[in-house]
């Protein structure tokens, strides 16, 4: 199973971004933009793993988890990977937060016992919303997307990470929850 531990979003702010998407979508239709359903933002991506790897992240992650309590973080600003000249992700931003910051060392430092790699890139918390297929004709949509750099999208509190399954398909990947963890 391919798999990824995320963060899931209160309707309210995905409908907000649902908004900014549908605002400059119609300018080219060379940027698959992320479904409403599948917003997230995403902890640690682990790839393929088997059933007795999900019992070993299952264990890990209630354990750290276990030792955190709710924390509240902004959703705010807009770019792009690896920038807004040629992009090819197009994200929305997440509010520098040390709680967060601090979940994603221990999730990821954590994992380490289990054989994942920790991450070479350091934590850039962003929230995916569109993927670009061709940069021809995009420079309109990337005009009005950098309009919303200093839009804030709203606040929530965190109080459960999941375990996630993404299986893909022609027209996109789909998402499952696979296990919910409480920050207590």
């Amino acid at each position: 199973m391919r798999c990824f531990i995320a963060i899931d979003l209160p309707k309210e702010i995905k409908l907000q971004i649902q908004q900014l998407i549908k605002s400059i979508s119609h300018l080219s239709h060379e940027i698959r933009w992320v479904p409403f359903e599948n917003l997230h933002l995403t902890l640690k991506f682990l790839g393929e793993i088997d059933e007795k790897t999900i019992n070993k992240i299952q264990q890990i992650l209630k354990k750290v988890l276990g030792e955190r309590t709710p924390f509240k973080i902004s959703i705010s600003g807009v770019g792009a990977f690896p920038n807004t000249k040629k992009p090819n992700v197009l994200w929305v931003g997440v509010a520098p937060s040390e709680e967060l910051k601090l979940l994603f060392e221990a999730i990821d430092t954590s994992f380490v016992h289990i054989g994942f790699i920790r991450e070479k890139r350091g934590y850039s918390p962003h929230l995916t919303i569109g993927r670009v297929k061709d940069h021809k004709n995009i420079s309109e949509v990337i005009k009005s997307f950098n309009e919303f750099q200093g839009k804030t999208f709203g606040s929530f509190e965190v109080s459960e990470i999941y375990l996630m399954r993404s299986i893909l398909h022609p027209q996109g990947a789909e998402y499952i929850k696979l296990i919910s963890f409480k920050l207590t």
